[in-house]
């Protein structure tokens, strides 16, 4: 009887270790916050947006969810040349790249090296949409909603002062003549 409870827990720890093995494996294998030090996104060999931890922390995210969605699937891909690359900087100097094409209702996601790939949902589609179209190459939003919010009262101010200081000129002048 003693012998076959020291199988199973013999069973039980070479469960564990395997489980162990697998999950660090599978934990290290991913990218995450901590080991992406920027994200740049290129169209046509020409960078759009670099996103950096400080300033970017959401879109970091999305792009990290969505690159660590990328299995290994069956099969091979044949696609056109892709929308965008993604360039995962890793903080200790390595860079892996994807290639990314975008529908309106979908996106597909593939990891250049390795040709890992994942079609991702609708709702990861619309994020990325976002997160790409929002930023040009300088990293100044090209149109966000702030802004134009913000800049509608400086808007009116400007044109009051106008108003106020063109009209007392002009009656100033004319008081002369």
């Amino acid at each position: 009887m003693q012998q076959e409870g020291g199988r199973y827990i013999k069973k039980l720890i070479v469960i564990f270790w395997l489980f162990l093995v697998v999950f660090v494996l599978t934990a290290c294998s991913n990218l995450s916050k901590n080991t992406i030090s920027e994200v740049e996104i290129i169209q046509d060999d020409n960078s759009i947006h670099t996103f950096t931890k400080e300033g970017h922390s959401k879109e970091l995210s999305i792009l990290i969810k969505a690159a660590n969605k990328v299995k290994n699937q069956r099969g091979e891909v044949d696609m056109p040349p892709s929308d965008y690359s993604l360039e995962f900087k890793i903080q200790n100097g390595e860079t892996q790249i994807y290639s990314l094409w975008l529908d309106s209702d979908s996106a597909f996601l593939l990891e250049n090296t390795t040709s890992d790939y994942v079609q991702l949902s609708s709702s990861y589609a619309e994020n990325l949409i976002q997160i790409v179209t929002e930023h040009h190459a300088n990293g100044i939003t090209t149109f966000n909603v702030y802004f134009l919010v913000a800049g509608i009262p400086i808007l009116i101010l400007l044109l009051m002062l106008v108003d106020m200081f063109g009209t007392g000129t002009r009656k100033s002048r004319s008081d002369k003549a």
